[in-house]
Formats: structure tokens, sequence, C-alpha cells
């Protein structure tokens, strides 16, 4: 599977991923290396402890480096948990964040099949 598959495959943008890290090699360098970022454990390690301010700061750090990658899909229903929690008064909508896990894991999915 070739980069722009992959984008194609998990909602993603290729051109603006290729823009943002200027060529293929830092592309697939730093989309390889996303599957070790440990925010989403971060994220539902603090839903399970109830720390609504920490759910948030997660679910922010998630949406940037969805962002940084071009993970689009990824990138808005991590956002939409982001300001869903920015107030810091209520836990994360267990709605969105179903939407982002399913998001998470299909980028994760598809970044392991790069090599096929």
């Amino acid at each position: 599977m070739t980069l722009e598959e992959c984008y194609d495959k998990l909602h993603g943008n290729y051109a603006e991923a290729k823009t943002r890290l200027m060529n293929d090699r830092l592309v697939d360098k730093f989309l390889r290396r996303f599957p070790t970022d440990p925010t989403m454990q971060e994220l539902k390690s603090h839903v399970e402890s109830g720390n609504i301010q920490e759910q948030f700061r997660a679910a922010h750090t998630l949406k940037g480096v969805a962002a940084n990658l071009a993970l689009s899909q990824l990138q808005q229903d991590a956002s939409a948990l982001t300001e869903q929690l920015r107030s810091c008064t209520e836990q994360a909508d267990p709605e969105l964040l179903k939407k982002v896990e399913e998001s998470y894991q299909l980028a994760i999915d598809t970044i392991g099949q790069l090599d096929s």
C-alpha cells in the first residue's frame, strides 16, 4: 500500500500531510510513529479515572497530532470531543468517544498495512 492509498483508506488528506512535512520520507516516518503515540491510551485512562481536565488535555493533544499528520477523520472526531470537554464540567460523551476510538483504530489498522 502506498502512502496515498493509506491516506485515502483512513480518510486523511495526503496532499496536506505532504505539504506540512515537506516530502514522502517524512510523511512515512511520522505516520509510522503514530501508533506509538501514547495519547489515545492516556485519554482512555483519564476517562476510566474520571479526570475531566486530563480528558480534555488528551483529546486536545490527539486532535493536534491528527492535524499535524492530516488524519482528517480522526482530527474531526477528536475536535468534537475536545469541544464537548472544553468546559471541563462533564465527562467525555460516550458517543463522541466511540467515534474517536473508531477513527483511531482505523488509522492504526491502516498504518499497519503500509508495508503490504
